[in-house]
């Protein structure tokens, strides 16, 4: 078996901070079917199977996984844009998904 080596080790890192909580994490939100909340930036402060729930300075709102696109800032610092549909489901049964293919 191969030793995992640069962009999958990387793959394999990112996979498993997002299949675990993101609540807590920086998010901007890149594409949503509510376009004025494109843009938009905040912290993911509870999510459920099908939505995410973000503060802001001025609000707290929560937005569909499915169908948007995020950018989230993980705990080292480093920022990945998320399809929404790889997010969808609760963390729990997010961590028993196979490891997508980027």
């Amino acid at each position: 078996m191969k030793p995992n080596t640069g962009k999958t080790s990387k793959i394999l890192k990112v996979w498993g901070n997002l299949a675990t909580s993101v609540e807590g994490l920086p998010i901007v939100i890149l594409k949503s079917s509510s376009k004025e909340l494109e843009g938009v930036k905040g912290t993911i402060i509870n999510e459920t199977t099908n939505m995410i729930k973000i503060r802001t300075l001025k609000k707290d709102f929560s937005i569909q996984k499915k169908g948007s696109v995020f950018k989230i800032q993980l705990i080292d610092g480093s920022n990945y844009i998320i399809d929404g549909n790889i997010l969808s489901g609760l963390p729990d049964a997010r961590i028993k998904k196979k490891m997508l293919s980027w």
